[in-house]
């Protein structure tokens, strides 16, 4: 494929850039490292044929894409040095009021929130849709969907006015944008997630509905999308009692999600926590194990392990119900230790796994951890 396209050298490589880029948007990521590594190579030999500078602007948006691929990968420091060659190549090339120049600030951001640390991220955005405004227009696309990363990233870091603001201006600005329907359906998904964490069920209902309806026409093109909408709104069926509907959009997403080569693990893993939920909640408990014991085999191979201690607290927690306290133990134990070492022992779901964890020992008639008790105890003052 890579051998025959047309053109010179580098609207060449650019083609094959473009063609890796969709391979990494689509989760295919084994195809996306094949055509990089090809990008690669003929880099190497046109700068061998002093054909082209190592200074050249295109070397920045290799790296820039190749941070993208090591970002998926959740190999965070080499996605950060390959972002920073890219941000360093663009300032000396006096690029920094170049709209890939913001595009390249927008993912180092994001890859901010992968590291944790969220505030540093919030700080970076308004940088990027200065930049995109200026160079596009304060109304183009790409600064609405700068807002629609922007606002979870005030919704995560406990500004709820600010979040609701930058998404009720990325909806203005792509509402009716033909071309763009991908844009706007991120924003009624984070919209809805917001709603959801609020508590708000009957309004995350409607804008994941909204989002789903956007991707579906782009079911083929854009499965991961189109799959996570999926579950999105399977998760607001099966808290309203809507299960059976649920269990099959789970299950369509999870055979979506497992019929895309090189996916990460735990991009299958998160669509099958969902999908082991509606079984268990249609009573379907033995299949919620079989589908469970696949997420955590899953969620083991990546290093993002609040879907691990998830999907451990998950699986403990319906072997403690089928009565097999012996399988439930160790998981059960396992996801307890792992929120606080993730930074994530204040929150509701250690609490969630305290709660089970208490409940196994109180079912065999065995004295609770004070440990358990302490942080139940901590919870409830």
């Amino acid at each position: 494929m890579y051998r025959k396209l047309p053109g010179n050298a580098v609207e060449h490589v650019n083609l094959l850039i473009n063609i890796a880029d969709t391979h990494l948007e689509n989760g295919e990521l084994n195809k996306a490292e094949i055509g990089l590594a090809e990008v690669e190579k003929r880099l190497n030999r046109l700068v061998k044929l002093k054909l082209l500078d190592r200074n050249h602007p295109i070397f920045a948006r290799f790296n820039n894409y190749y941070g993208g691929l090591y970002a998926r990968r959740q190999n965070y420091p080499k996605a950060a040095s390959r972002f920073r060659q890219a941000k360093d190549l663009l300032e000396r090339n006096k690029m920094t009021e170049h709209h890939f120049y913001a595009t390249l600030l927008n993912n180092i951001a994001t890859l901010y929130v992968h590291e944790g640390d969220a505030y540093k991220a919030r700080d970076s955005f308004p940088k990027v849709i200065s930049i995109l405004s200026k160079t596009l227009g304060a109304n183009h696309p790409e600064v609405g969907r700068t807002y629609v990363s922007l606002s979870w990233v005030h919704f995560i870091t406990g500004d709820p006015v600010s979040a609701e603001e930058d998404i009720r201006k990325a909806i203005e600005i792509l509402e009716n944008r033909p071309g763009f329907e991908l844009f706007l359906a991120a924003a009624y998904n984070n919209r809805g997630g917001m709603s959801k964490q609020k508590g708000l069920t009957k309004e995350a209902e409607s804008d994941f509905r909204r989002s789903f309806e956007l991707r579906k026409k782009f079911k083929k093109q854009k499965p991961l999308e189109y799959s996570e909408s999926l579950v999105n709104l399977a998760d607001i069926f099966i808290d309203t009692r809507r299960a059976d509907q649920a269990e099959a959009m789970c299950k369509e997403a999870a055979d979506i999600r497992g019929s895309i080569v090189g996916l990460e693990p735990d991009a299958y893993a998160i669509i099958l926590l969902s999908y082991g939920r509606a079984l268990a909640v249609n009573g379907k408990p033995e299949r919620a194990v079989e589908v469970w014991k696949q997420a955590v085999t899953l969620a083991d191979k990546s290093p993002e392990r609040e879907i691990l201690a998830q999907s451990l607290n998950n699986l403990g927690e319906i072997y403690r119900r089928l009565k097999r306290f012996n399988d439930a133990e160790p998981l059960l134990k396992r996801s307890y230790e792992m929120w606080p070492r993730i930074r994530m022992g204040n929150s509701l779901a250690m609490l969630n796994t305290c709660n089970h964890y208490r409940d196994l020992f109180l079912d065999q008639g065995m004295p609770v951890p004070q440990g358990v008790l302490a942080c139940i105890q901590r919870f409830n003052k």
